[in-house]
Protein backbone atom coordinates (compact mmCIF):
# COMPACT_ATOMS: atom_id res chain seq x y z
CA UNK A 1 0.00 0.00 0.00
CA UNK A 2 2.84 2.25 0.62
CA UNK A 3 4.39 2.23 -2.75
CA UNK A 4 1.36 2.33 -4.16
CA UNK A 5 0.50 5.66 -2.45
CA UNK A 6 3.72 7.09 -3.31
CA UNK A 7 3.24 6.93 -6.58
CA UNK A 8 0.08 8.48 -6.62
CA UNK A 9 2.17 11.99 -6.72
CA UNK A 10 2.47 13.85 -9.70
CA UNK A 11 5.14 13.00 -12.34
CA UNK A 12 6.94 15.74 -14.69
CA UNK A 13 9.10 15.44 -16.84
CA UNK A 14 11.80 17.74 -16.48
CA UNK A 15 11.49 20.85 -18.40
CA UNK A 16 13.34 22.25 -21.39
CA UNK A 17 14.42 25.77 -21.89
CA UNK A 18 15.52 28.02 -24.63
CA UNK A 19 18.50 30.13 -25.08
CA UNK A 20 17.88 32.52 -27.84
CA UNK A 21 20.37 35.13 -28.83
CA UNK A 22 20.60 38.22 -31.56
CA UNK A 23 24.06 39.49 -32.53
CA UNK A 24 24.57 42.10 -34.37
CA UNK A 25 27.18 42.19 -37.70
CA UNK A 26 30.02 44.57 -37.08
CA UNK A 27 32.20 44.73 -40.16
CA UNK A 28 33.89 48.24 -40.43
CA UNK A 29 35.38 49.79 -43.66
CA UNK A 30 38.85 48.32 -44.42
CA UNK A 31 41.62 50.61 -42.88
CA UNK A 32 43.31 52.54 -46.19
CA UNK A 33 47.23 53.93 -45.66
CA UNK A 34 47.88 55.64 -49.12
CA UNK A 35 51.57 57.00 -48.96
CA UNK A 36 52.52 60.13 -50.91
CA UNK A 37 53.92 58.78 -54.06
CA UNK A 38 51.79 55.53 -54.03
CA UNK A 39 49.36 56.96 -56.79
CA UNK A 40 52.11 57.65 -59.32
CA UNK A 41 53.84 54.77 -58.90
CA UNK A 42 51.01 52.28 -58.98
CA UNK A 43 50.19 54.02 -61.83
CA UNK A 44 53.66 53.44 -64.06
CA UNK A 45 53.36 49.85 -62.69
CA UNK A 46 53.38 46.86 -64.97
CA UNK A 47 54.76 43.59 -63.01
CA UNK A 48 53.59 42.89 -59.57
CA UNK A 49 53.99 40.25 -57.34
CA UNK A 50 51.90 38.87 -54.21
CA UNK A 51 54.03 37.10 -51.38
CA UNK A 52 52.74 35.57 -48.67
CA UNK A 53 53.35 35.70 -44.88
CA UNK A 54 55.37 32.51 -43.89
CA UNK A 55 53.00 31.53 -40.86
CA UNK A 56 50.00 31.20 -43.01
CA UNK A 57 48.52 27.91 -43.41
CA UNK A 58 50.29 26.68 -47.28
CA UNK A 59 47.12 25.29 -48.58
CA UNK A 60 44.95 28.25 -47.66
CA UNK A 61 47.41 31.00 -48.43
CA UNK A 62 48.78 29.15 -51.81
CA UNK A 63 44.49 29.02 -52.76
CA UNK A 64 43.67 32.96 -51.78
CA UNK A 65 47.22 34.36 -53.33
CA UNK A 66 46.63 32.43 -56.86
CA UNK A 67 42.90 33.93 -56.79
CA UNK A 68 44.93 37.48 -56.13
CA UNK A 69 47.01 36.48 -58.89
CA UNK A 70 44.59 35.35 -61.09
CA UNK A 71 42.70 39.22 -60.23
CA UNK A 72 45.97 41.08 -60.98
CA UNK A 73 46.26 39.47 -64.46
CA UNK A 74 42.69 39.83 -65.28
CA UNK A 75 43.58 43.64 -64.49
CA UNK A 76 45.98 43.92 -67.19
CA UNK A 77 48.98 43.04 -65.18
CA UNK A 78 52.05 40.89 -65.77
CA UNK A 79 52.49 38.97 -62.49
CA UNK A 80 55.63 37.09 -61.03
CA UNK A 81 54.41 33.41 -59.63
CA UNK A 82 54.88 34.17 -55.76
CA UNK A 83 56.97 30.50 -55.31
CA UNK A 84 59.53 33.05 -57.46
CA UNK A 85 60.12 34.98 -53.91
CA UNK A 86 60.99 31.84 -51.90
CA UNK A 87 64.17 31.23 -50.37
CA UNK A 88 66.71 31.96 -47.87
CA UNK A 89 66.47 36.17 -49.15
CA UNK A 90 63.93 38.77 -48.88
CA UNK A 91 60.84 38.62 -50.68
CA UNK A 92 61.56 42.20 -52.16
CA UNK A 93 65.35 41.06 -53.23
CA UNK A 94 63.86 38.18 -55.44
CA UNK A 95 61.27 40.82 -56.77
CA UNK A 96 64.04 42.97 -57.83
CA UNK A 97 65.38 39.52 -59.68
CA UNK A 98 62.43 39.46 -61.49
CA UNK A 99 62.17 42.67 -62.62
CA UNK A 100 58.76 43.37 -60.16
CA UNK A 101 57.75 47.18 -59.99
CA UNK A 102 55.56 47.15 -57.23
CA UNK A 103 55.40 44.01 -54.81
CA UNK A 104 52.34 43.50 -52.31
CA UNK A 105 53.27 41.18 -48.78
CA UNK A 106 50.73 39.93 -46.85
CA UNK A 107 51.76 40.15 -43.47
CA UNK A 108 48.59 38.58 -42.37
CA UNK A 109 46.17 36.28 -43.84
CA UNK A 110 44.00 34.76 -41.63
CA UNK A 111 40.79 31.84 -42.33
CA UNK A 112 38.86 32.07 -38.94
CA UNK A 113 38.47 35.27 -36.50
CA UNK A 114 36.94 35.10 -33.00
CA UNK A 115 33.19 35.74 -33.28
CA UNK A 116 33.33 38.60 -30.33
CA UNK A 117 35.29 40.69 -33.33
CA UNK A 118 32.42 40.34 -35.87
CA UNK A 119 29.32 40.48 -34.00
CA UNK A 120 28.14 42.63 -31.04
CA UNK A 121 25.23 40.80 -28.26
CA UNK A 122 22.06 42.73 -28.50
CA UNK A 123 19.99 40.70 -26.70
CA UNK A 124 19.39 37.46 -24.95
CA UNK A 125 16.37 35.56 -24.70
CA UNK A 126 15.61 32.64 -22.23
CA UNK A 127 12.11 30.80 -22.15
CA UNK A 128 10.15 27.64 -21.40
CA UNK A 129 10.07 25.52 -24.73
CA UNK A 130 6.81 24.11 -23.69
CA UNK A 131 5.09 27.05 -22.37
CA UNK A 132 7.05 30.30 -24.22
CA UNK A 133 7.61 31.82 -20.76
CA UNK A 134 9.81 33.78 -19.10
CA UNK A 135 12.52 31.86 -16.70
CA UNK A 136 13.73 33.80 -13.63
CA UNK A 137 17.39 34.25 -13.56
CA UNK A 138 19.45 35.03 -10.78
CA UNK A 139 22.37 36.31 -13.21
CA UNK A 140 21.19 36.57 -16.46
CA UNK A 141 24.29 38.24 -17.29
CA UNK A 142 26.65 35.43 -16.35
CA UNK A 143 24.57 33.12 -18.19
CA UNK A 144 24.49 35.09 -21.36
CA UNK A 145 28.45 34.92 -21.11
CA UNK A 146 28.37 31.61 -20.32
CA UNK A 147 26.46 30.60 -23.94
CA UNK A 148 28.10 32.87 -26.04
CA UNK A 149 31.01 30.10 -26.67
CA UNK A 150 28.30 27.43 -27.43
CA UNK A 151 26.70 29.31 -30.04
CA UNK A 152 29.94 31.34 -31.80
CA UNK A 153 30.24 28.22 -34.44
CA UNK A 154 26.74 28.83 -35.36
CA UNK A 155 27.92 32.36 -36.41
CA UNK A 156 30.44 30.74 -39.17
CA UNK A 157 33.51 32.77 -37.58
CA UNK A 158 35.44 29.83 -38.80
CA UNK A 159 34.76 31.18 -42.36
CA UNK A 160 36.13 34.85 -41.87
CA UNK A 161 38.71 35.95 -43.29
CA UNK A 162 42.07 38.73 -42.36
CA UNK A 163 43.84 40.10 -44.36
CA UNK A 164 46.35 42.95 -43.46
CA UNK A 165 49.01 43.68 -46.54
CA UNK A 166 51.14 46.42 -47.89
CA UNK A 167 52.58 47.82 -51.13
CA UNK A 168 55.72 48.11 -51.69
CA UNK A 169 57.98 50.07 -54.39
CA UNK A 170 60.80 47.35 -55.44
CA UNK A 171 62.96 49.68 -56.50
CA UNK A 172 63.60 51.47 -53.36
CA UNK A 173 61.69 49.35 -50.71
CA UNK A 174 59.41 52.05 -49.92
CA UNK A 175 56.00 51.45 -48.36
CA UNK A 176 53.51 53.02 -50.59
CA UNK A 177 49.74 51.75 -49.52
CA UNK A 178 48.73 49.49 -46.41
CA UNK A 179 45.48 47.88 -46.59
CA UNK A 180 43.69 45.74 -43.63
CA UNK A 181 40.10 44.20 -43.98
CA UNK A 182 38.40 41.85 -41.88
CA UNK A 183 34.90 40.30 -43.33
CA UNK A 184 32.80 37.73 -42.38
CA UNK A 185 30.03 35.43 -44.55
CA UNK A 186 27.55 36.82 -42.44
CA UNK A 187 25.13 39.79 -44.07
CA UNK A 188 26.20 42.54 -43.23
CA UNK A 189 23.14 45.30 -41.47
CA UNK A 190 21.14 42.00 -39.93
CA UNK A 191 20.05 40.39 -37.05
CA UNK A 192 21.94 36.92 -36.66
CA UNK A 193 19.59 34.75 -34.05
CA UNK A 194 21.11 31.91 -32.50
CA UNK A 195 18.71 29.20 -30.74
CA UNK A 196 19.56 26.35 -28.47
CA UNK A 197 17.87 24.47 -26.34
CA UNK A 198 18.65 22.91 -23.27
CA UNK A 199 16.87 19.86 -21.06
CA UNK A 200 16.93 20.10 -17.46
CA UNK A 201 18.06 16.67 -15.41
CA UNK A 202 17.06 14.86 -12.83
CA UNK A 203 18.83 15.40 -9.43
CA UNK A 204 18.16 11.98 -8.09
CA UNK A 205 18.01 14.01 -5.13
CA UNK A 206 15.32 14.21 -2.86
CA UNK A 207 14.59 17.97 -2.19
CA UNK A 208 13.72 18.57 1.59
CA UNK A 209 10.00 18.67 2.24
CA UNK A 210 9.79 15.39 0.16
CA UNK A 211 12.83 14.00 2.11
CA UNK A 212 10.41 14.90 5.62
CA UNK A 213 7.32 14.14 4.39
CA UNK A 214 8.27 10.62 2.99
CA UNK A 215 10.61 10.27 6.26
CA UNK A 216 7.66 10.93 8.46
CA UNK A 217 4.99 9.39 6.59
CA UNK A 218 6.36 5.76 5.74
CA UNK A 219 6.73 5.46 9.89
CA UNK A 220 3.42 6.99 10.50
CA UNK A 221 1.54 4.73 7.99
CA UNK A 222 3.59 1.32 9.46
CA UNK A 223 2.96 2.39 13.03
CA UNK A 224 -0.47 2.76 12.62
CA UNK A 225 -1.44 0.19 10.62
CA UNK A 226 1.00 -2.17 13.04
CA UNK A 227 -1.39 -0.02 15.86
CA UNK A 228 -4.52 -1.10 14.33
CA UNK A 229 -3.73 -4.57 13.65
CA UNK A 230 -2.21 -5.43 16.54
CA UNK A 231 -5.52 -4.42 18.95
CA UNK A 232 -7.91 -5.99 15.91
CA UNK A 233 -5.92 -9.15 16.91
CA UNK A 234 -6.16 -9.00 21.00
CA UNK A 235 -9.84 -8.03 20.41
CA UNK A 236 -10.12 -11.67 18.50
CA UNK A 237 -7.87 -13.95 20.09
CA UNK A 238 -9.85 -12.33 23.92
CA UNK A 239 -13.07 -13.73 22.14
CA UNK A 240 -14.38 -10.34 24.36
CA UNK A 241 -14.60 -7.44 24.26
CA UNK A 242 -10.81 -5.50 25.45
CA UNK A 243 -12.31 -2.05 26.22
CA UNK A 244 -9.81 -0.14 24.52
CA UNK A 245 -9.66 3.73 25.22
CA UNK A 246 -11.34 5.36 22.49
CA UNK A 247 -8.65 7.52 22.20
CA UNK A 248 -6.50 5.16 21.24
CA UNK A 249 -8.47 4.21 17.68
CA UNK A 250 -8.69 7.90 17.50
CA UNK A 251 -4.95 8.46 17.46
CA UNK A 252 -4.39 5.20 15.31
CA UNK A 253 -6.91 6.93 13.12
CA UNK A 254 -5.18 10.32 12.85
CA UNK A 255 -1.75 8.84 12.55
CA UNK A 256 -2.50 6.67 9.31
CA UNK A 257 -4.55 9.89 7.74
CA UNK A 258 -1.41 12.27 8.17
CA UNK A 259 0.81 9.53 7.29
CA UNK A 260 -1.15 8.81 3.93
CA UNK A 261 -1.31 12.90 3.48
CA UNK A 262 2.47 12.88 3.97
CA UNK A 263 2.84 10.55 1.50
CA UNK A 264 0.57 11.22 -1.41
CA UNK A 265 1.62 14.87 -1.19
CA UNK A 266 5.49 14.06 -1.19
CA UNK A 267 5.60 14.60 -4.91
CA UNK A 268 3.18 17.67 -5.06
CA UNK A 269 4.86 20.86 -7.34
CA UNK A 270 7.87 18.77 -8.66
CA UNK A 271 9.06 18.48 -5.22
CA UNK A 272 11.88 15.60 -7.00
CA UNK A 273 14.52 17.25 -8.37
CA UNK A 274 15.31 19.42 -11.22
CA UNK A 275 17.86 21.19 -12.33
CA UNK A 276 17.20 24.53 -12.27
CA UNK A 277 16.57 26.94 -15.90
CA UNK A 278 20.64 28.24 -14.21
CA UNK A 279 22.00 25.20 -13.52
CA UNK A 280 20.77 24.19 -17.12
CA UNK A 281 21.10 26.81 -20.13
CA UNK A 282 23.84 26.58 -21.92
CA UNK A 283 25.38 23.55 -19.92
CA UNK A 284 27.67 20.99 -21.81
CA UNK A 285 25.56 17.80 -21.89
CA UNK A 286 22.47 19.36 -21.43
CA UNK A 287 22.29 20.30 -25.02
CA UNK A 288 19.24 18.88 -26.96
CA UNK A 289 19.57 18.35 -30.75
CA UNK A 290 22.51 19.47 -33.54
CA UNK A 291 25.49 21.65 -32.17
CA UNK A 292 27.46 23.35 -33.71
CA UNK A 293 28.98 24.22 -37.62
CA UNK A 294 31.49 22.00 -38.21
CA UNK A 295 34.67 23.85 -38.97
CA UNK A 296 36.07 23.34 -42.56
CA UNK A 297 39.28 21.43 -42.82
CA UNK A 298 42.62 22.82 -44.56
CA UNK A 299 43.29 19.74 -46.15
CA UNK A 300 42.21 19.36 -50.61
CA UNK A 301 38.54 17.76 -50.69
CA UNK A 302 37.65 16.37 -53.42
CA UNK A 303 33.85 17.95 -52.97
CA UNK A 304 33.52 21.37 -51.89
CA UNK A 305 30.69 21.07 -49.86
CA UNK A 306 28.40 24.84 -48.74
CA UNK A 307 30.73 25.54 -46.11
CA UNK A 308 33.83 25.66 -49.26
CA UNK A 309 31.41 27.02 -51.72
CA UNK A 310 30.52 29.84 -49.00
CA UNK A 311 34.24 30.62 -47.83
CA UNK A 312 34.94 31.22 -51.78
CA UNK A 313 32.38 33.73 -52.24
CA UNK A 314 33.64 35.14 -49.40
CA UNK A 315 37.81 35.02 -51.12
CA UNK A 316 35.65 36.43 -54.32
CA UNK A 317 34.37 39.26 -52.63
CA UNK A 318 37.39 39.94 -50.16
CA UNK A 319 39.66 40.00 -53.67
CA UNK A 320 37.11 41.97 -55.37
CA UNK A 321 37.17 44.69 -52.10
CA UNK A 322 40.93 44.89 -52.47
CA UNK A 323 41.31 45.43 -56.23
CA UNK A 324 38.40 47.71 -55.87
CA UNK A 325 40.54 50.14 -53.88
CA UNK A 326 43.98 49.86 -55.97
CA UNK A 327 42.06 50.80 -59.25
CA UNK A 328 40.63 53.79 -57.52
CA UNK A 329 43.99 54.32 -57.11
CA UNK A 330 45.17 54.40 -60.32
CA UNK A 331 42.36 56.91 -61.42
Amino acid sequence: MVLMVIGCGPVRRPPTYVAEMGFAIKQPAPSVQVGADARAVWKAARTVAFSPPKTCAKTQCAGFVARLEQAAMAAGLRVVSWQQLRGHKRSIDYARQHSVDVLFELNQLRFGVPARRLVRRVDAKFFNAASGDAVALGDPTAVARRCIPGMEPALRSDLAIELDLKMSSVRDGRVLWTYRSTRSPLPVRRMVKVRSRYKATSSYRLRNQTQWKIGLGIPSVVLAGLAALTTTMLDGLSGDDMNFPPALYVAEALVLASGIYMLATAKAKAHWGYSTPEQTLCVPGRLVGPRSVTLESTAPAKACDSSCRQQRRLVDRVIAELFARLNALRR
